[in-house]
């Protein structure tokens, strides 16, 4: 046999070595593509056997060798019967995704195509919603189990109409971040929020600032309808609210606390609520003729004298009981049990 040099030896190695690091590579690569498609058809037959209607249109996956890219060509989810007690449909189409492979758990997901839902209200009545965007972009993580572990989406120039709403509503931005890794983390926020013209809004048609961020403890219920709701409550299911704000023309308010469903599925809690120029909130109020000029004079006076000063705001506690709530020692209003179908 012919003798060989190092170099030659070494060359000849390196070569064997690239070439499986390469089919290893394709290998991963088709692996992670095959699984796209068949992760998605397992969770969607999960979801079936759930009660739910689950359904996707075909899959084209591309991307080699950098990331795997996937375009999903319609996507349904739902429950119930159209118009049956909570029946609610969602459908998007033209949805694409992008995995890269050194963060396989994590998927990239954005779409231009406008979202349709339909639901079935308290009256009977099938109403539909239309959320459009300029773009939508979000990202899902998968955890070991396969299950969804966070859910992080970001709308921009959103629209939505239908006969959800009395008129189209706008939002310059909105985004969505949901972990469900231990306790459900929600963080929702939303910028510039244009009101439908012909409702006559209580602060005007422009809401500057919604944010809330919520901690879920216990299991979260399946469905919006009775049982799993009060077994969730019943398990000890609370929302506690560490941030909450809205900036909407005169009303600057924040909030915190913590809040339950009582027995008659009335909202049950106590907190904190922080207002700041909460003379002129109240005396948009009386223009109004929500309250009488008595009553805004009352009020702002029960507010400076039970309120904390900080920074501003006026800092008092709020308390949801008995299907009361009370603001500082004022009965707010009546609270009334929540409308959630039964099952």
């Amino acid at each position: 046999m012919e003798n060989r040099s190092p170099l030659a030896l070494i060359a000849i190695l390196v070569i064997a070595l690239l070439a499986g690091l390469s089919g290893g590579y394709v290998w991963y690569w088709n692996q992670l593509a095959d699984g796209l498609q068949d992760g998605l058809k397992i969770w969607l037959g999960q979801r079936r056997a759930e009660g739910f209607v689950a359904e996707s249109g075909p899959v084209v996956v591309s991307g080699f060798p950098l990331s795997v890219d996937a375009t999903i060509a319609r996507l349904e989810l739902g429950r119930a019967n159209k118009g049956e007690p909570g029946y609610w449909h969602w459908s998007a189409q033209d949805i694409a995704t992008i995995q890269s492979p050194l963060k396989p758990w994590r998927i990239h997901v954005t779409t231009s195509a406008p979202q349709r839902t339909e639901f079935t209200d308290k009256s009977g009545t099938v109403r539909d919603l239309t959320t459009a965007a300029q773009t939508t972009k979000g990202k899902i993580d998968i955890a070991n189990n396969g299950r969804l572990a966070a859910l992080d989406v970001r709308f921009d120039g959103l629209a939505l109409s239908g006969s959800a709403l009395v008129g189209p509503v706008l939002a310059g931005h909105l985004t969505a971040q949901v972990n469900l890794l231990q306790e459900t983390k929600i963080d929702l926020q939303a910028d510039q929020v244009q009101l439908p013209k012909n409702i006559a809004p209580l602060f005007g048609d422009l809401v500057e600032v919604i944010r809330l961020q919520a901690t879920i403890t216990g299991p979260l219920p399946r469905s919006w309808s009775q049982g799993p709701i009060v077994a969730w409550r019943d398990a000890g299911g609370t929302v506690d609210f560490t941030r909450t704000r809205i900036k909407w023309g005169n009303l600057d308010a924040t909030a915190l606390g913590t809040l339950t469903l009582d027995n008659r599925l009335r909202p049950l809690g106590s907190g904190t609520a922080s207002f700041r120029d909460h003379d002129k909130t109240i005396r948009s109020l009386a223009d109004r003729g929500l309250i009488t000029p008595l009553n805004a004079a009352g009020l702002t006076i029960g507010l400076n004298m039970l309120g904390k000063e900080v920074n501003g705001s006026i800092t008092v506690p709020v308390t949801a009981q008995g299907g009361n709530l009370t603001i500082g020692s004022f009965s707010a209003a009546r609270l009334k049990p929540l409308q959630i179908p039964a099952d």
